[in-house]
C-alpha cells in the first residue's frame, strides 16, 4: 500500500511541475524569430492638430509593444520649452502620460516629439522622429527650420536649440532656455515644425551629461554661420546650418604647483597649457622686502609636458622667500592667470645646477615617410642652451658628405629650428650631425661627451599630383576663400590655398591618395577658419565639405572639380 501512495504521489507532483513551467513561460521560445520590427505609436490624446485644447490637459501616447521607459522619456522634447518640466507617468510599459505641471500658454502652438532614441522591451528604436501638434488657440502655426549637422559630432549627445528672439536680440544659451529643443536624425538632418511667426536663433549644443541644457565649462557649442531666421507668413520656411562645437573658457588658468630646482632655476605646472607673452616685462620674483623685482634669464615651456614652464634666474640666496609674479601668461581663451594661486613664497636650493642638458628629439617632418622640402628641422632640448652652442654644434651634410649651409631660429631657448639657405633638395639623403660636448645650457654644463647624428630623406618631387578645379559661389569674391586637402588615411600634411580669382583653385605638391577637400568663407580676412561666438554674437565662417574624395596620382593633375559652394548645397536645401 505505501508503495503505491509513493508512486501516485509522484505522477502528480510531475503534473503540477509542467503545469508551473508552462504557465511561466509566456516570452517568446528560446532560438524563435528576433523581434527586429521598429515600435511604432498607435494611439495620442489630444488628437493632432487639434484646437482649442484645454490649458491643463494631459498628453497621451500609446505604443503598440512594451516599450523601454527610459529610452522613451529620454526622447521626448516639448516645444515651447515648459517653465517646469513635465511628469512623465506610465500605465504599463505601453501608455504614457506626460502631465504639464502649470497651465499651458494662451493661443500657443506646441509641439511634442518622440525621437527615434525611443526603444522598445528589445532595444529596437522607432523607424523614424514622431510629431504631435496642437493649439490651445483656434490656429496652429506652420513655420519651419530645418539644418543638418557637419563635421564630427555624436549624434545622441547633440541637441538643436531654438530661440524666439525679443526686441533685444540678445540670448545667453549658458543661462537661458531654449524655447525650441530637437534632435539630429542618423543622417545629421534637424528639422522644427509648427513655428510662430518670428525672428529665431538656433545654437548646436554637445550635451555631454544629457541635461539638456547648455553648461559653457562643460559642453560644446556650434554657431551657424547663417543670420538669425526670420519666420513670416510670406516666408515659412527656412534652413540653417553647423560645423563644429567649440569649448567656451572662461576660468582663469590656475597653477598648481611651484618647484625650485636649484640655486637659479625653477618650474611651474599650470591646469592648462599657457600662452607664452611676447613681453616678458610683468613676470619676475620678489623677496618678503618687495624692494626688487628680479627678472628671468630666460623662459620657455617644456618639451615634454606642454603644462610645466621652466625659469631661469641669476643665482639667488636660499636663505631668503620668495614670490612668483606671473602678469603676461594666458590661456588660449585669452583668460589671465589666477593671481591667487601663484602667490606662494618659495625658497631656492642651496645647489648649482649641475643637471646635464639632454637632446630630446628632432621633428622628422609631417610627411608620410619622408621630408618636405619647405620643412624645418625643429631640434629639441630638455632646458635652454646657449647662443654660442647653437652654430658651433651643428652640422648639415648632404649626400656628397658636403656641409649644408643653413639658417639657425630659436623658437624658444630649448627648441632651435634649421633650414638650409637653399632649401632641401628633392628626393636627397642628409644627415644632421650636433656634438653634444659643445651643446651647453646656461650655467655652463654639456649635453654629452658624444655626437648625436640622424639620417633623413627629403620627400620625391615626382611622386607629387596636383588637385584642380572651380569653386561655384554666391557669397561673391569680396570674401576670400580657403581650400584645403585632407588625406583620408595615413600621415599626410594639410594642404591649403587661396582661391583665384572666378572660384579657380590649384594645389600643388600634394602626395598620392585619397583626399577631403574642405572650403571656408575668411570673413575676417584672418587665413583661419573662425568657429563664431554666442557672446557677443558673432556667426561662424561658412564652410563646406565636399561630399567625394578626390584621388592624386603621381605626375598627374586631377583637374575639372567643381565644387558648389552656394547657399541651397551649403545647407542641404
Amino acid at each position: 500500500m505505501p508503495k503505491k501512495l509513493t508512486l501516485i504521489s509522484l505522477i502528480v507532483h510531475f503534473c503540477f511541475m509542467l503545469i508551473v513551467n508552462s504557465c511561466a513561460s509566456r516570452g517568446p521560445v528560446s532560438g524563435g524569430p528576433v523581434d527586429d520590427i521598429p515600435p511604432r505609436i498607435i494611439d495620442v490624446d489630444p488628437e493632432p492638430r487639434s484646437l482649442n485644447v484645454s490649458r491643463d490637459l494631459t498628453v497621451l501616447l500609446k505604443f503598440n509593444e512594451n516599450m523601454n521607459r527610459g529610452s522613451v522619456v529620454n526622447s521626448v522634447f516639448i516645444s515651447p520649452t515648459p517653465k517646469e518640466d513635465p511628469i512623465f507617468v506610465w500605465k504599463g510599459y505601453k501608455k504614457l502620460e506626460i502631465r504639464f505641471t502649470e497651465e499651458l500658454e494662451e493661443e500657443m502652438t506646441y509641439v511634442v516629439t518622440i525621437g527615434s532614441n525611443a526603444m522598445d522591451a528589445h532595444k529596437i528604436s522607432l523607424d523614424e522622429t514622431y510629431t504631435l501638434a496642437f493649439s490651445t488657440g483656434n490656429k496652429i502655426d506652420n513655420g519651419s527650420i530645418s539644418g543638418k549637422m557637419y563635421g564630427k559630432y555624436e549624434i545622441e549627445k547633440t541637441l538643436i536649440f531654438a530661440y524666439l528672439l525679443d526686441e533685444s536680440s540678445s540670448v545667453d544659451p549658458d543661462t537661458l532656455k531654449p524655447d525650441y529643443i530637437t534632435q539630429l536624425s542618423n543622417e545629421g538632418i534637424f528639422r522644427f515644425k509648427f513655428l510662430s511667426d518670428g525672428k529665431y536663433r538656433l545654437f548646436a549644443i554637445e550635451d555631454k551629461n544629457g541635461d539638456r541644457q547648455y553648461n559653457s565649462a562643460k559642453d560644446g557649442i556650434a554657431i551657424s554661420p547663417w543670420p538669425d531666421i526670420i519666420i513670416s507668413e510670406e516666408d515659412s520656411s527656412s534652413f540653417t546650418s553647423f560645423y563644429k562645437f567649440s569649448s567656451v573658457d572662461t576660468l582663469k588658468p590656475r597653477v598648481l604647483t611651484i618647484i625650485p630646482l636649484d640655486n637659479s632655476q625653477l618650474q611651474f605646472r599650470a591646469l592648462e597649457p599657457l600662452v607664452f607673452p611676447t613681453s616678458t616685462d610683468s613676470i619676475w620674483i620678489s623677496d618678503s622686502t618687495y624692494e626688487n623685482k628680479i627678472y628671468p634669464i630666460s623662459i620657455y615651456p617644456d618639451v615634454e609636458n606642454k603644462n610645466i614652464v621652466h625659469l631661469q634666474f641669476a643665482e639667488q640666496s636660499s636663505e631668503l622667500e620668495f614670490k612668483l609674479y606671473l602678469g603676461a601668461f594666458k590661456d588660449s581663451s585669452g583668460n589671465s592667470v589666477d593671481s591667487s594661486s601663484v602667490l606662494k613664497s618659495f625658497t631656492f636650493s642651496a645647489n648649482r645646477d649641475s643637471v646635464l642638458p639632454k637632446l630630446l628629439g628632432v621633428d622628422k617632418g609631417s610627411g608620410s615617410i619622408n621630408f618636405y622640402l619647405d620643412e624645418k628641422l625643429k631640434i629639441k632640448f630638455s632646458e635652454a642652451i646657449t647662443e654660442e652652442s647653437k652654430e658651433s654644434s651643428l652640422t648639415i651634410l648632404n649626400a656628397d658628405s658636403e656641409n649644408v649651409s643653413y639658417t639657425l631660429y630659436s623658437i624658444y631657448p630649448n627648441v632651435w629650428e634649421a633650414y638650409p639657405e637653399n632649401g632641401w633638395a628633392s628626393n636627397t639623403i642628409y644627415s644632421l650631425n650636433i656634438d653634444l660636448e659643445k651643446v651647453k645650457d646656461l650655467s655652463g654644463n654639456p649635453a654629452a661627451d658624444s655626437i648625436w647624428t640622424m639620417e633623413f630623406r627629403t620627400v620625391n618631387t615626382d611622386t607629387f599630383g596636383v588637385i584642380s578645379g572651380t569653386i561655384i559661389t554666391d557669397t561673391g569674391f569680396d570674401i576670400p576663400l580657403y581650400i584645403s586637402a585632407n588625406k583620408v588615411r595615413g600621415r599626410g600634411r594639410k594642404i591649403v590655398t587661396k582661391v583665384g580669382a572666378e572660384g579657380k583653385f590649384r594645389m600643388e605638391n600634394v602626395l598620392p591618395g585619397k583626399y577631403f577637400l574642405d572650403i571656408f568663407a575668411d570673413s575676417d580676412q584672418n587665413g583661419v577658419y573662425s568657429l563664431g561666438s554666442y557672446a557677443p554674437y558673432l556667426n561662424a565662417e561658412l564652410y563646406f565639405q565636399s561630399p567625394d574624395t578626390v584621388s592624386v596620382r603621381s605626375r598627374w593633375e586631377t583637374s575639372g572639380h567643381t565644387i558648389d559652394f552656394r547657399k541651397k548645397n551649403l545647407i542641404g536645401k
